[in-house]
This record gives structure tokens, C-alpha cells and sequence, in this order.
């Protein structure tokens, strides 16, 4: 079961809207809505007249206009993340680097890996295969940049030979 608020129904909030209508003596206008109680605020009515504004604004887009993007989105993808291939639902991680307007949907770990070659560049996409896969010999390992050693490689600390 979703969590949040229970979907609202049309007839649900015609009920409410029938109810407020009736108990400030008020008619709803073109936009379904009553008038706006003007210099009312911070009252009940004021209260009354909000809940009834949110319902509608839930009942005429439940999903909301990010909510629809990301479904755009999945299925623009063929349901699929673009980094590992496995199925993508609508709720993960989004593209890190456009959060404002994402290009795609990926899991949480493989958004972790785009930010990390975004940061440090692609060559740290070659340390990962030749960390991962040592005796492939299609993954040289490359050079570090910044004129550290590799891990593992050079001498040992600790113990000296016996």
C-alpha cells in the first residue's frame, strides 16, 4: 500500500465542497472552487477553504508534474538503467548532474559511480576495471594523475625480509 495521504475521489470532494458551501453560505465558482475568504485568515473558514483548495489541486494532478517527468523518463528508457541495464523504477536516484532537469533515471549505486567519474574523470572508470579485473589484459592500468602511487604497488610496509 502507497504510503501518504488515501486517494481522494470526485465524489469525495464534492461531498466536502458540498459541505463547505453550505456551512459558510457560499457558492463554488467556475473553477470548482468557493471565493476566496478575503480578511479571513488564520480562522477556521480560512482552514476550511484551504484543505478544499489542496484536495482539488490533488484530485486534478495526483501525480504532480515531477512525479509525471519520472515517468517519462522510465519509459523513455525502456524501463532500464542506462549504467547497468537492470529494470529502473520511477522512484530511484536521479541523474546527478541535472537533479533540476534529469536526463535519465539509475539506481542510487550506479549514480554513485556517474558522480565519481564526473569528479575525478574517465580515467578512474579504467583504475576501477584494472582494480577489479587485474589479469585482463583488454585493461591496462593507467596512470594516476596527480603523482600518487598506487596501492599495492611499490614496497610493502611493515615487515622487513627475514
Amino acid at each position: 500500500m502507497p504510503a501518504g495521504r488515501p486517494r481522494l475521489t470526485s465524489e469525495q470532494y464534492q461531498e466536502r465542497l458540498s459541505a463547505y458551501c453550505t456551512q459558510y453560505c457560499v457558492t463554488a465558482g467556475e473553477g470548482g472552487l468557493p471565493p476566496f475568504p478575503t480578511g479571513r485568515r488564520e480562522t477556521e473558514q480560512h482552514r476550511a477553504w484551504m484543505a478544499l483548495y489542496k484536495a482539488r489541486r490533488r484530485l486534478s494532478d495526483p501525480a504532480g508534474p515531477r512525479e509525471r517527468r519520472r515517468r517519462e523518463l522510465v519509459a523513455a528508457q525502456g524501463g532500464r538503467c542506462p549504467v547497468c541495464g537492470r529494470d529502473v523504477a520511477a522512484t530511484e536516484a536521479l541523474d546527478p548532474a541535472d537533479a533540476a532537469v534529469p536526463r535519465a533515471l539509475m539506481h542510487h549505486a550506479c549514480s554513485l559511480a556517474v558522480a565519481l567519474a564526473r569528479r575525478d574523470g574517465a580515467a578512474v572508470l579504467d583504475r576501477i576495471r584494472a582494480y577489479l579485473w587485474p589479469g585482463d589484459p583488454s585493461s591496462p592500468p593507467p596512470p594516476l594523475s596527480g603523482g600518487g602511487a598506487r596501492r599495492g604497488s611499490g614496497r610493502s610496509r611493515g615487515r622487513t625480509g627475514a
